[in-house]
């Protein structure tokens, strides 16, 4: 089973081309959309063997509607107040407190200071930047695809240190000359995280609780490097060598800084209502964080911390089994949040959300590949 949260622009350009809990307010237009939105959830749902799907639109801040198919355990149905696991929408946050520290000036930081200021041990530090860590740029190899993650029996047990995935990652030959391709890898979001820290003094839980959740009042978003997942929890399941499992206490330590926020599905519809618009930055930092890279394939990019696919800011993670598309669409303001967990039958090595969320937008802004 591939446990990676993969950034796969790629994959979604491919298919790009093409019970209601609570719905605020619908005007004819909105209701007309949201049936046709509950019956692509509930074919997925029944086609792909669900455990649970969650759905949340929003217009700016205005909930437009939250869905949530299917059950979490046993005779417990799935509910939009349910924590799961964020994974990589802890990097949007990451290089969020990263320009928020950028505009708070003491710190004399720029995008373009050099790794070597904090961790000069690391090959490359002089030449590979916070920019370049933020963009995916850096060259540095990702440590999920080394042998040493990819063979460990350990992987959902173990308690990783983020320095040690760090260092699987940066011993690894480096991948290109900084700054001159893209390649996502989560080595790069892993040593930002630390970085931050070392520039604060600070960890991470009290960074993302003051920068994040304090200020925007998501109060069930929280950095987590913890396995108990907080209560209620939406239960997540992965097959391994055809075991069904319920991983939803399992390490997720493996991810790193670059994945250890635990959140709910309102939460996160609110911070990518904040995150895409750039509400909590100045505009010169805000267009900074939005600056996207090519990717090489046509209509993708990646900024600082997502991607951009056909004007969708975006954000894939795959986490112990929680599969998320996390996604914002600048032009209409629109915030969209689709979870799936696997059924018994579900493969695990398929993004589920990631199938769903192309057939969403097209009915939501049918006009946003163009």
């Amino acid at each position: 089973m591939n446990m990676k949260k993969h950034f796969s622009l790629l994959m979604l350009a491919a298919f790009f081309l093409f019970g209601c809990n609570s719905i605020h307010n619908p005007n004819n237009n909105h209701a007309e959309k949201i049936t046709q939105i509950k019956a692509v959830l509930a074919e997925a749902k029944k086609e792909y063997g669900l455990s649970a799907i969650l759905f949340n639109l929003q217009e700016g801040e205005h909930i437009i509607m939250t869905e949530t198919l299917g059950i979490s355990a046993q005779n417990i149905p799935a509910q939009k107040e349910m924590n799961y696991r964020a994974g990589g929408v802890t990097e949007t946050m990451l290089v969020t407190i990263l320009m928020k520290l950028i505009d708070e000036g003491k710190y004399n930081l720029t995008l373009d200071d050099s790794l070597d200021k904090w961790f000069p041990e690391f090959p490359y530090a002089k030449q590979v930047t916070l920019r370049m860590l933020g963009n995916s740029t850096s060259g540095y190899y990702d440590y999920l695809n080394s042998d040493q993650i990819l063979n460990a029996n350990d992987l959902y047990t173990k308690t990783w240190d983020p320095l040690e995935l760090v260092k699987i990652g940066v011993t690894q030959q480096i991948l290109f000359e900084p700054g001159t391709q893209f390649n996502y890898s989560h080595t790069n979001f892993c040593i930002l995280g630390l970085v931050l820290e070392k520039i604060t003094h600070q960890n991470l839980v009290f960074l993302i609780d003051n920068y994040i959740s304090k200020p925007l009042n998501l109060h069930s978003t929280r950095y987590a490097a913890v396995n108990a997942m907080p209560s209620p929890a939406l239960h997540s399941y992965v097959t391994l060598q055809g075991v069904f499992n319920d991983a939803t206490n399992w390490t997720p330590s493996w991810a790193g800084p670059s994945g250890m926020v635990t959140s709910n599905l309102v939460d996160l519809g609110k911070w990518m209502a904040v995150f895409g618009s750039g509400k909590l930055l100045s505009a010169k930092s805000h267009q900074q964080l939005i600056q996207a890279v090519p990717t090489g394939q046509p209509g993708t990019g990646f900024a600082l911390g997502f991607g951009i696919l056909n004007s969708w800011y975006l954000q894939n993670p795959n986490i112990n089994g929680y599969k998320t598309i996390a996604a914002y669409l600048p032009s209409k303001k629109l915030s969209l949040i689709i979870t799936t967990t696997d059924g018994i039958t579900s493969n695990p090595d398929t993004h589920y959300a990631q199938l769903i969320f192309p057939k969403i937008a097209a009915i939501v802004a049918p006009d946003a590949h163009e």
